[in-house]
């Protein structure tokens, strides 16, 4: 009996869980992954409000100058992009983070911080902004190419190698799976919800954990998410580390204090993986 449902139904291998939650079935791989893609889709959407937020607020911690001054330009109707002092700020930030995208003319000026000098100079250099999200991109300065490009990671440095995680990954699986008491929208959709093995509500804290398990699970080549295909109780890593497994809910039939004999209701389910 206990071979026959690996994969299946919830069992003791290889770990000690709560009798509550014994023999309920547990979600097929398959249909994981289409609540990982709904999810992931919706992370995209919801990216778009918060990303550019994010970057702001990165901006502000590293130049606390910068967006006020922006902010000073625009009321003006002026265009920061020729504002000597604006674009002062940017390229001190790129010094610190990726000083290849200047020229060395342009480095010691903003190192000898001669904004006098660098009036003078910057009729010289054709200046470009680049924001591209989800990924790391610097562009070199060619020598005398004029030409000076200031994306968002050779200005914001190893802060946007991370915006995307720390920013909207994270929160939207903590907060979300909180907030669903073990289900994402994704997850909700599909009929599956995260448990605690233990048994008991599921935390803000379980919900912080796992979704920090992601970046284990994704640090190997994705290999972590196909654990869930041979572990006997379909356990990825971010599941092991939050101490989780994901069941089939579609018929509540696991709460967060489960009654006796919730274990004997889900015989009626199908053994059938979906």
């Amino acid at each position: 009996m206990l071979h026959s449902d690996r994969r299946r139904r919830v069992t003791l291998e290889p770990l000690a869980v709560t009798q509550a939650l014994l023999g309920l079935p547990l979600s097929s791989v398959r249909r994981r992954a289409a609540a990982l893609s709904a999810d992931l889709f919706l992370v995209f959407l919801y990216s778009l409000v918060l990303l550019p937020a994010g970057i702001l607020f990165t901006l502000q911690w590293q130049e606390p100058r910068l967006l006020p001054r922006l902010g000073e330009l625009l009321e003006q109707d002026q265009d920061p992009w020729e504002d000597t002092e604006f674009l002062y700020y940017l390229m001190r930030m790129a010094t610190r983070h990726y000083p290849a995208c200047l020229s060395p003319e342009l480095r010691e000026l903003v190192v000898a911080e001669d904004l006098q000098g660098l009036e003078q100079v910057l009729g010289k250099y054709h200046i470009q902004g680049t924001i591209s999200f989800g990924e790391v991109y610097n562009e070199p300065y060619v020598p005398d190419s004029r030409q000076v490009v200031l994306t968002l990671s050779s200005v914001a440095g190893e802060d946007s190698k991370v915006l995307n995680f720390l920013l909207v990954l994270v929160p939207y699986f903590t907060l979300f799976a909180w907030w669903g008491k073990g289900k994402t929208p994704g997850k909700l959709l599909f009929g599956i919800r995260v448990v605690r093995l233990t048994g008991g509500p599921f935390r803000l804290r379980d919900s912080f954990n796992r979704a920090g398990g992601y970046t284990a699970s994704l640090s190997t080549f994705g290999l972590g998410f196909l654990e869930a295909v041979r572990d006997p109780n379909r356990q990825a890593l971010h599941d092991r580390i939050a101490g989780t497994v994901v069941i089939r809910a579609g018929r509540k039939m696991y709460r967060e204090f489960p009654p006796a004999g919730a274990a004997e209701a889900a015989q009626g389910v199908s053994n059938g993986e979906d």
